[in-house]
Formats: structure tokens, sequence, C-alpha cells
């Protein structure tokens, strides 16, 4: 139950940082440059998260043309507590740590 619990509250975040992959591709072919902040995809119009999903998760942007991560970092105001971490590996397309199968 609890791997369940803990699968449910990382999906808002996969969801989130899914978004900020295909709004990072979308900002490279415009822009030429990887953005470094989800506030830069904003601003340029290529995303949008809502204010809750930001109270919860914190998410840190690291790609380049060789791939990268993003990742999410919990904040307290998630209901699993704060300091778990949801990592996105561009290279590979594939998500690790909380809530993940992998996750120990």
């Amino acid at each position: 139950y609890l791997k369940y619990v803990k699968c449910s509250f990382a999906s808002e975040a996969r969801r989130v940082m899914s978004n900020i992959n295909n709004a990072s591709k979308m900002y490279y072919q415009i822009k030429g440059q990887w953005p470094s902040e989800v506030e830069e995809l904003e601003r340029s119009g290529q995303l949008d998260v809502s204010r809750s999903t930001k109270l919860k998760w914190a998410f840190d942007i690291q790609l380049s043309d060789q791939g990268g991560r993003i990742t999410a970092t919990s904040t307290e105001e998630m209901s699993g507590g704060a300091g778990h971490q949801v990592v996105f590996d561009a290279d590979v397309g594939k998500f690790t740590g909380y809530g993940s199968p992998e996750e120990e």
C-alpha cells in the first residue's frame, strides 16, 4: 500500500517533468539554448505549471545536447514529506527515485 501511495504522490512530479522535457525541446528549437529553470519555459509560453504543484515540488533542469536530467525534489507541502527526489534521465527517457519501482 505504501508503495502505491508513493507512486501516486510521485505521479504528479513525473507528469510535470515529462511536460518540462517536451517544453525544453521546443524552447531549444526556438531559442537555440536549453532552459535552466521552469520560469524560463513559463515566460516563453512553452509551459504552465500550477501553483499547487510548485508548492509541493521544486524542479531542477540540467539538459544539454547529450541529454541530461530533470530532478524534482518534494517540499514540506507534499503529503509524503520533504526531501524526496524523482529523477528523469533524458538520455534514456526513464524515471528513477521516489515512487519508482526500483526505489529501495
